[in-house]
């Protein structure tokens, strides 16, 4: 029986040794695990983290467990497609594994790609912004800022419920408020984001014009193309800019007396991005000429229809159409040939009746439309 006693004692030694240790691992899933969960779900869920390097690592921590469980697929498919007996099983499980090769690809390389930029971001500036946020089933809601950003693209930001709340009320006592924002262009992660009233030094550093500072050239940049006010309507027609269907082929007629009025119409011309500017088109010749042979001697924008973003239309000093302020203006020209009340500057040469910029402003100072004209009304005689 001595055996027996023995066993006995040994199945027992073996049962306490079981139990204790599931018991330790017990209080080591109540004691680390349970609340590494709990801080994770926190931390992930925690819209107050979304900004900066923790946005960052959010980012990285539902990419990397994405990725982990994809991997996962990956491996059983391919033990799967190993076991399996048809072909159309094998060729199902190789094709959910190439799904995980891709998704796995798109979610680390965005990630990688990003790490670059963590010590320089993009930075942007939106204008025309809005608030949004967005909640899925039962997580957490996200907070966005959107808006047109001055380099032409919509931009939709998480920003967390923080900046948000500060945004939208700041938004609610200034509708054209504007964002600065400094982001991780693959990932989208906001590092910093500004609430503003008007663009700052960094922004024309960033979108650095072709023009000089003197508005003497009555020049204008529009969608990286320099005009120079006159110049042949063909150097609009030869970018892509076209006329309306009603001006095809319209005839000018010519003034052969002297003090005549040259001929002159107001098209509107559209690029292929839709973009529309408007030319007044003239003919200085004493013969009747096609319009598309003749002299742009004026052209008028407006930020009205949203047709351009700011970089996109810069006049000499680096101005920018819907960014630029009176004040920016009077730093750049100095004060204004005549002011209208404020509503527009007129900034006039030696005959300020044909060569001139007149910029006008929205009720909030900001840069609304632009008129240049350099080209007389008749001729002399």
């Amino acid at each position: 029986m001595g055996w027996w006693t023995t066993l006995n004692k040994n199945d027992m030694n073996g049962a306490n040794k079981a139990i204790i240790f599931s018991a330790f691992g017990f209080i080591a899933v109540v004691v680390l695990v349970i609340p590494l969960s709990i801080a994770y779900t926190l931390f992930q869920n925690n819209t107050n983290f979304v900004l900066g390097t923790t946005g960052f690592f959010q980012e990285i921590v539902w990419r990397v467990v994405l990725t982990i469980v994809a991997v996962t697929v990956l491996v059983v498919c391919l033990v799967k497609a190993k076991n399996a007996e048809h072909i159309v099983a094998v060729l199902g499980y190789v094709l959910v594994d190439i799904i995980c090769v891709v998704i796995s690809f798109f979610l680390l390389r965005a990630l990688v790609l990003d790490i670059p930029y963590l010590d320089h971001p993009e930075t942007t500036y939106l204008n025309n912004i809005r608030f949004d946020d967005d909640t899925i089933g039962d997580g957490p809601a996200s907070y966005y800022v959107q808006g047109t950003g001055i380099e032409g693209d919509w931009h939709s930001f998480d920003i967390g419920s923080k900046a948000y709340n500060e945004g939208r009320e700041l938004w609610h006592n200034n509708f054209d408020l504007r964002a600065k924002v400094r982001y991780l262009p693959y990932t989208n992660v906001v590092m910093t984001v500004e609430f503003i009233d008007s663009i700052d030094d960094d922004a024309y550093a960033l979108f650095p014009s072709q023009l000089s500072d003197d508005w003497h050239s009555f020049s204008i940049e529009i969608c990286d193309k320099v005009y120079s006010v006159p110049l042949p309507l063909s150097d609009f027609l030869n970018d892509g800019w076209v006329l309306e269907d009603e001006y095809v082929d319209y005839q000018l007629e010519g003034a052969d007396q002297p003090y005549e009025e040259y001929d002159e119409m107001a098209v509107d011309l559209t690029n292929e991005d839709g973009k529309e500017i408007t030319v007044r088109v003239c003919n200085a010749t004493d013969k009747a000429i096609d319009i598309s042979e003749g002299t742009v001697g004026q052209i008028y924008v407006t930020y009205e229809n949203l047709d351009f973003a700011g970089a996109d239309l810069q006049i000499p000093g680096g101005l920018m159409l819907g960014w630029s302020t009176r004040a920016d203006v009077k730093s750049t020209y100095g004060s204004p040939d005549e002011n209208l009340e404020e509503l527009a500057y007129k900034y006039a040469d030696k005959d300020g009746a044909t060569s001139f910029y007149r910029l006008g402003f929205s009720d909030e100072g900001f840069l609304h439309d632009i008129q240049i004209r350099n080209f007389p009304y008749r001729r002399a005689e």
